[in-house]
């Protein structure tokens, strides 16, 4: 039976909450929309976003607040607890996150939804948002789960990883990311959903493929020791959106992302990014 020593613990945000941190800590104003329960999660939750200069626009849910533990020994997971409950927001809760999102979408630059299939979401909830952001002139860039693929149809950006995007199609998730397979996945998502595609491939690094049908846009991943992918999709959709929001153009928007996620993976654990940082990876 194994038997570990503890030496220290670590709490971070997760989830969504890790896409507004890294927003935040690469310079952005982050307005973070999700539920939360009042319990001792959840002012944890509510503490770390104000330091991290978030603001949390929190729906009181009745569901306990997602919490995950990973152990760690010597650089290597050795077991993830969850404590979550994945039911969806109860019925006065779901209009309560309608009626938020809609009041922050206009002053908003661009609207993330980084969906985890938690029971935030649902597709009624999800195309009200939608229309919120569209009616505001306001891009929605999203991070998808394959269970929720009905829900995407017209999204201006979708952000999947290559299981997810395997997934998204249904398709076998045995296939390796060679690069022809990536391109035929990269065109079957941009046709499906009729959205701009950023593909991430791991150590291939990622593509983006434009909704209009013009030139992919290509990024090899740099070459970096990697210590954990932990967060890293959370790092890449925050670096992504974030470019967009500020007028760069796609294939800019892409090489930051990279470059993000080539810092982040060479930290322990889920993690944020700084402009300091990217700039360092540059000079090398």
């Amino acid at each position: 039976m194994p038997v570990l020593r503890f030496t220290a613990q670590r709490s971070v945000l997760g989830g969504a909450a890790n896409t507004a941190a890294n927003v935040a800590s690469l310079g952005g104003r982050a307005t973070l929309v999700g539920a939360i329960a009042d319990d001792a999660a959840g002012a944890d939750v509510r503490r770390k976003c104000a330091a991290a200069g978030i603001h949390l626009a929190a729906i009181d849910d009745a569901r306990p607040t997602i919490r995950k533990v990973r152990v760690i020994s010597r650089q290597q997971q050795l077991l993830r607890i969850d404590y979550e409950d994945n039911v969806e927001l109860n019925a006065r809760a779901q209009p309560q996150l309608v009626a938020t999102a809609r009041e922050l979408v206009a002053g908003a630059d661009i609207v993330v939804v980084s969906d985890y299939a938690k029971g935030l979401l649902n597709k009624d909830t999800f195309a009200q948002i939608r229309r919120a952001a569209a009616a505001a002139g306001k891009a929605v860039v999203v991070d998808p789960r394959p269970s929720h693929a009905s829900f995407y149809d017209g999204a201006d950006y979708l952000t999947p990883n290559w299981k997810e995007a395997l997934g998204l199609l249904r398709e076998d998730d045995g296939e390796a990311p060679s690069v022809e397979a990536a391109v035929r996945i990269g065109h079957l998502l941009r046709d499906r959903f009729q959205a701009n595609v950023l593909l991430t491939l791991g150590s291939r690094g990622m593509s983006f493929f434009p909704r209009d049908g013009s030139a992919t846009v290509d990024m090899a991943a740099l070459a970096r020791e990697v210590f954990d992918v932990s967060g890293a999709g959370d790092t890449v959709v925050a670096a992504f959106a974030l470019a967009i929001a500020g007028g760069a153009s796609p294939a800019d928007a892409v090489w930051l992302a990279n470059r993000a996620a080539a810092v982040v993976v060479g930290k322990r654990g889920t993690a944020t990014v700084t402009p300091a940082e990217l700039l360092a990876l540059e000079d090398r």
